[in-house]
């Protein structure tokens, strides 16, 4: 089970990946956003994507799923993965449990990426200590809007 991978200690060296979420309208356009940095706090890559429409608590788990998903194709083994979303961070530590569907269904998408690491953790941050994240992820709908 994942959750026995689940230790600070194992992800103290890690790469950080920081995930938000954003929705103009709630449900609206929606896009995510995140950041990955190295141990030394250096960024290594940012980026964004347009996820169409979707509520703002859609929208979270997209970013984490896409965080995730990054991480996988980037090879890491070892991540820590940082959100502004209570839900979402409470949710994959097992201190919640989903009952949405549409979340469920991407919630059961990024459990079955998990395998693939050998540490996480998922850390809840508020919004000011996530503001690349926040920024990518209003790019992501800015840049569909201006068209």
């Amino acid at each position: 089970a994942p959750s026995e991978k689940v230790s600070s200690r194992a992800t103290a060296n890690a790469f950080t990946i920081n995930v938000d979420g954003a929705s103009r309208g709630n449900p609206g356009p929606a896009g995510v956003g995140y950041c990955i940095t190295n141990s030394e706090g250096r960024i290594i890559e940012r980026g964004n994507e347009f996820i169409g429409f979707a509520t703002s608590r859609m929208a979270e788990y997209c970013a984490m799923r896409k965080g995730i998903e990054r991480a996988i194709e980037l090879g890491y083994k070892s991540v820590r993965f940082i959100s502004d979303s209570l839900m979402v961070t409470n949710q994959l530590n097992g201190i919640f449990h989903v009952k949405n569907r549409d979340i469920a269904t991407v919630y059961q998408d990024i459990q079955s990426k998990l395998d693939n690491f050998d540490a996480i953790s998922f850390t809840h941050v508020p919004r000011n200590k996530n503001m690349i994240a926040d920024t990518e992820a209003n790019a992501a709908i800015d840049n569909i809007l201006q068209k």
